[in-house]
């Protein structure tokens, strides 16, 4: 539960940002129809490709659910894409910034604070969703972790949240820390630096219906947060690079040696551009691109292939 100091700090801001809506012009920065998540590092996921893999089959009532809408070109391209009413349709912003002649709707754009999000009772919150979106808004946050269980609960099961600009700076802590603590209890989750964004972090995570919750490893001490758990990085070379090559099905030569592994990696089209020397030092500095999740940091880089075998089983 959060402390009163926080909530109050909440308050206050929104009721700044409603006093100032310039303040809150970011929401429109950044907002491309197509590529929502195109980063200038690289893309991290194309915006299509989320949209028609879960939006886009016979299930009626599949909704969308955009946080920090803006000026809501994303919500009109959802409409227009798959010709999904505006019914399934949801974008939440601090402040109206739809154009004089905008067709979305009043009850698909809802105007509240984001930090809310969790004590709402609309229609919103009585939806399930199939895809949550975010980019630009959650730094904006004065209690984003809160916000993230929150939209976990709000996933139907096999749904996906891609949320960026998550600061974990508040944590001090780094994406590989919560990313390990989150999959010991089993979330299929991946947490990738924005390389573009120092100190924040692109969040994606799918709901299992063996998960029915998302509890973050945090807590409250007064107005402090403090971090649950522990996490001791694993640094060996050799084991790594083994999993690698069992994940892309490259034989393994023998001896199973790291420079021989880095050979035999080294022909693998996914090193095209990637110094395979790199390979197997302790998390590199490298850029892996696996099924349109651009991966910044190698340790990454077998809990995005997780990720990426867990969304597609789901059902198209």
């Amino acid at each position: 539960m959060r402390p009163e100091v926080v909530q109050t700090t909440i308050d206050e801001k929104y009721i700044n940002l409603q006093n100032n809506p310039q303040l809150s012009m970011w929401t429109n920065m950044g907002k491309n129809n197509e590529k929502i998540f195109l980063n200038k590092e690289g893309n991290y996921i194309e915006t299509n490709d989320l949209i028609f893999k879960f939006m886009n089959d016979d299930t009626e009532h599949k909704h969308f659910l955009d946080l920090g809408t803006g000026n809501g070109e994303l919500l009109v391209h959802v409409n227009k894409l798959l010709n999904i009413p505006f019914d399934c349709i949801f974008g939440i912003s601090a402040v109206d910034h739809r154009p004089v002649d905008s067709i979305i709707p009043n009850t698909s754009y809802l105007i509240m604070n984001v930090d809310n999000l969790n004590e709402w009772s609309n229609k919103i919150t009585t939806l399930k969703y199939s895809l949550i979106v975010s980019s630009s808004t959650f730094y904006h946050l004065v209690d984003p972790l809160t916000v993230l269980e929150t939209v976990y609960d709000l996933l139907e099961i096999n749904g996906l949240a891609i949320i960026r600009h998550i600061p974990l700076s508040i944590l001090r802590i780094n994406a590989r820390h919560l990313e390990f603590l989150l999959q010991k209890e089993g979330h299929t989750v991946c947490v990738i630096e924005m390389m573009n964004s120092p100190g924040n972090y692109l969040f994606a995570i799918a709901k299992r219906a063996e998960i029915p919750t998302l509890i973050l490893p945090f807590e409250y001490t007064g107005g402090i947060i403090s971090v649950s758990g522990s996490y001791t990085p694993h640094k060996d070379k050799s084991t790594s690079l083994v999993g690698i090559s069992e994940e892309l099905k490259v034989p393994l030569p023998f001896p199973p040696a790291v420079d021989n592994i880095r050979a035999a990696l080294s022909n693998h089209p996914v090193f095209k551009n990637v110094s395979v020397s790199k390979c197997g030092q302790p998390y590199p500095n490298l850029s892996v691109l696996i099924d349109k999740l651009r991966c910044h940091d190698w340790n990454h880089w077998l809990r995005s292939i997780e990720l990426k075998l867990h969304l597609s089983q789901v059902p198209l």
